[in-house]
């Protein structure tokens, strides 16, 4: 049989795998494996250590092995454990973590047995295998997962969600349920647990695509065949769901985040479009590419995130080159005195443009910057100030020194993911096919996105392979890299407009494309980093401070390709707490704007075009015509929403929420319309969108406030006065009935 590594799971003894073959025929086998760790320590806290495993009473192979310590690189005596039972494995490992303080150390202990199976034995998630049908334990490979035009089985998708808006159900009033299945959609209005059976009994799908299923359709469905005494639908074998791992909040990179209770099958995959960052900035080519790479089973990756990915990455390297892995980050960050924080802790190197209107300007990027950085200079967390090369190359500005007896497991990582993506880039550019064409494009951003995660790892504190120095050498390299790119593009004639991170916007009287390829051809030659040509603007615009407007801001900025394509970076457009209604009439500008060959086009444009559809917005949302959706605004909550001390917008719909029974956790987001921005009773400020009464309010006036906010960043103030600010433009009442 040849097919498809679909999925794996625990079991009591060894693995559960299942595979699908080329007519989507699902079947599952049990395959042998015994996930192990490593034990480190004297005699007697080893000692200490079996006695506790010994306890569990669980088949354990014991066997004595040396191996490297990551950051000394130090051969050191241990204790291999393999366990019998797949199943028992994280209790035995969690029971002896608690242990600890009898001296004994965990290493390879905290990865997920699949994780484990499929770096023990070479193979992957979506794998392309042959089955010996006269051992059915063994599998042949006849794929790798550096391929790049990989066939997959055809997949069979069901979605599922809630009628009623785009919006976590929980936090609005029931809608029904809909199913689209086979270019099929059907609402169920009751009995939904006999109606999933029957259409999935008839339909069989591979996968279960849902939105909000991990935080509301599953729970409340479990609930609903619980009271019935039946089981769902769902999984291929009972027991429905596998384990569930609870939705929790947590704090990183200066945020509160929460990230939802996960519901996965067996059998089949779960696939939450809410409850996934890979999924929603990458699809599902993206997310099989990076489940493929990291050796995560589908499901588990698409509740991941792409740190999780790189890690699971960073730890195979490791294994492969004989390392023990901590259970936890064991190195202490070097001590710098404020001097030293002050000259090397700068991140990267970021100008001021001048704010205004400038025409033909180019754009020149560094591809994949700060990991090719890491590839090139070989920074990783154990070679920056190893104790080997004393008279090692120094860092700029930083002065840290560079092993060079061997290459680190960051550069060893990052390597082959920096190749694939251009690879995938190459083969966009080339292919006439346009489904081909986004498939790599997919696959690319996937990788986009853990090879910028890589560079945040490495300076992360809690990061199993992260250490400051190392993030800093990279910073100090980027820094370096973008002068010299500034100074090569100076030398020859160009003026240097903007530059930022990896990036630099340069123009020059009469030159052309092929005179810009040439710079970036110059720029690559003195700094070893490819350079590419993002590409020519017709023309660009930078934007002021909103507090200093003559200040320019280095991420607020937007301009018009000669291909006619929009680049358009730190606007309202962007935000997501931006209401729809101001984000489409901006979209609408913008179009419009497009159309611009110069400046005199441009202004041409806002008289003659754009004019009209701020007036046209500006009439429906005066005169009280805005739906509810329109003009919804999201906001995370911060925290706890029974800690706000002051009468916020954010906080009255939250404690609304609350009262009408709605869990709410710190790092969720909550949708609202504005009702009375100014009203003394914080109560009757905003509402949540779910919830809202028809005919309502809304506070026209906070709206005008934002919509003019969002219209001034495209420098329309000349044809705003006389219109849109004239005595009676807020002569109504400021609420108004829908």
């Amino acid at each position: 049989m040849d097919g498809w590594i679909f999925d794996v799971q625990e079991e009591t003894q060894g693995v559960g795998l299942w595979l699908v073959d080329e007519r989507g025929r699902t079947r599952k086998l049990c395959y042998p494996f015994q996930p192990y760790f490593y034990l480190a320590g004297n005699k007697p806290s080893i000692e200490a250590a079996v006695r506790i495993l010994q306890a569990w009473k669980v088949p354990l192979a014991l066997q004595r092995e040396e191996k490297k310590e990551f950051y000394s690189g130090k051969t050191v005596p241990c204790l291999k454990v393999s366990v019998d039972s797949p199943r028992a494995y994280p209790k035995i490992v969690k029971a002896l973590s608690a242990e600890r303080e009898k001296g004994f150390d965990l290493y390879t202990c905290d990865l997920s047995v699949a994780q484990l199976f499929f770096i023990e034995t070479g193979l992957f998630p979506m794998a392309r295998v042959t089955l010996e049908t006269a051992a059915p334990d063994s599998l042949t490979l006849r794929d790798s997962p550096w391929e790049t035009d990989y066939a997959l089985p055809p997949l069979e998708i069901m979605e599922i969600e809630m009628e009623g808006g785009s919006g976590n159900p929980s936090h609005r009033a029931m809608g029904r349920l809909i199913v689209k299945v086979c270019g099929e959609e059907r609402i169920i209005e009751d009995d939904p647990i006999s109606s999933l059976k029957k259409i999935i009994s008839r339909h069989d799908p591979h996968v279960i695509v849902t939105r909000w299923g991990d935080s509301y359709l599953m729970p409340n469905l479990q609930r609903v065949a619980a009271q019935r005494g039946e089981a769902l639908p769902f999984s291929r074998e009972q027991g429905g769901y596998l384990p569930r791992k609870r939705g929790r909040s947590y704090f990183t990179y200066g945020r509160i985040l929460f990230t939802a209770s996960s519901y996965t099958f067996k059998g089949r995959w779960h696939l939450d479009r809410e409850n996934s960052f890979i999924i929603k900035e990458c699809g599902l080519e993206g997310l099989i590419e990076l489940a493929r790479l990291a050796k995560i089973p589908v499901q588990r990756m698409a509740r991941a995130s792409t740190g999780t990915c790189i890690s699971a990455m960073q730890v195979e390297t490791a294994i492969r080159d004989g390392y023990l892995i901590p259970l936890r980050k064991n190195q202490v960050e070097d001590f710098k005195t404020a001097e030293e924080l002050l000259l090397i802790d700068k991140g990267g190197l970021t100008y001021r443009p001048v704010p205004g209107f400038y025409e033909e300007v180019a754009e020149l990027d560094f591809a994949s910057m700060y990991p090719t950085l890491m590839a090139k200079f070989n920074l990783s967390p154990e070679t920056v100030n190893c104790v080997c090369c004393p008279q090692a190359p120094r860092v700029p500005e930083a002065g840290y020194r560079i092993c060079t007896r061997r290459k680190g497991l960051i550069p060893k990582t990052v390597e082959p993911l920096l190749i694939k993506r251009q690879q995938y880039k190459a083969k966009s550019r080339a292919t006439a096919d346009p489904l081909l064409k986004e498939i790599y494009d997919r696959r690319q951003s996937a990788h986009k996105w853990c090879l910028v995660t890589c560079f945040g790892y490495l300076g992360y504190k809690n990061a199993r392979f992260g250490k400051i120095e190392a993030h800093e050498s990279t910073t100090a390299w980027g820094r370096e890299m973008l002068l010299r790119a500034k100074e090569a593009a100076e030398d020859r004639g160009y003026s240097f407009i903007h530059g930022l991170t990896d990036s630099l916007w340069v123009k020059k009287e009469g030159a052309q494309r092929e005179d810009y390829e040439e710079l970036t051809r110059i720029i690559e030659k003195e700094t070893g980093i490819a350079v590419a040509l993002e590409g020519l603007y017709r023309w660009i615009s930078f934007l002021p401070s909103r507090r200093e407007p003559k200040i320019g801001v280095p991420a607020r900025f937007f301009g018009l390709f000669d291909t006619g394509k929009l680049k358009v970076r730190g606007l309202m457009v962007r935000k997501h707490d931006t209401p729809p209604f101001v984000k489409k009439a901006l979209r609408t500008m913008l179009e419009i704007l497009s159309q611009a060959q110069s400046k005199k086009d441009y202004r041409e444009l806002l008289e003659k075009k754009v004019r009209p559809v701020i007036e046209a917005y500006m009439e429906k949302l005066m005169d009280g015509r805005m739906e509810p959706e329109e003009l919804s605004i999201l906001k995370r909550l911060s925290h706890d929403p029974l800690g706000y001390a002051h009468g916020t917008m954010t906080a009255a719909v939250a404690q609304e929420l609350l009262a009408r029974g709605v869990k709410l956790m710190p790092g969720e987001s909550i949708q609202m319309v504005i009702t009375d921005a100014s009203a003394k009773d914080p109560s009757l400020r905003a509402r949540a969108l779910g919830f809202l009464d028809l005919p309502h309010t809304y506070d026209r006036h906070k709206y005008r406030e934002i919509f003019l906010a969002a219209v001034k960043e495209i420098d329309l103030e000349q044809i705003l006065h006389s219109r849109l600010n004239g005595p009676n433009c807020l002569s109504r009442s400021n609420r108004l009935n829908y």
